[in-house]
């Protein structure tokens, strides 16, 4: 990370986490420049550029498999198989319940709320609806966990 006056750090990243196939590994930014997130092995990182060594470390649920950044809101919606997480540039929002058995499917956004259907390969599957400005979800998975 190098800044317009000369200073400059190189962080690195690494957890004990097994490597998993097919979860989402990045850098994501939001609105405020020096804020961002890294995500690592479905480890998420926020981290504030001017002060690295203070980051914070957020509770997943699992692997990250699903994200989208809602830039009117300003939220990371970071999406494990089971549930969905709302991070914004001060740390953790909210978490939905448990969605799902065996994954989710997000179709899209429609205004305000996350769409998907939970458990899309099963005769049991069922659609949500996530408002991803509280976490507050509509047709969550109902059965034995």
């Amino acid at each position: 990370m190098n800044f317009g006056d000369g200073q400059s750090w190189l962080g690195e990243i690494g957890t004990s986490s097994p490597l998993i196939a097919g979860v989402v590994t990045g850098i994501f930014g939001f609105s405020e420049e020096n804020i961002f997130c890294i995500i690592q092995q479905g480890v998420i990182f926020l981290i504030n550029a001017t002060d690295p060594a203070t980051y914070r470390e957020i509770d997943s649920d699992g692997g990250i498999v699903w994200m989208h950044f809602e830039e009117k809101e300003n939220i990371l919606l970071l999406g494990s198989q089971w549930t969905i997480t709302g991070v914004g540039p001060d740390g953790f929002i909210w978490r939905t319940p448990r969605l799902s058995i065996d994954g989710f499917k997000v179709s899209g956004i429609s205004g305000w709320n996350i769409l998907g259907t939970s458990d899309p390969e099963s005769d049991g599957s069922h659609e949500f609806s996530v408002d991803l400005r509280s976490g507050v979800t509509v047709g969550k998975f109902i059965g034995i966990l």
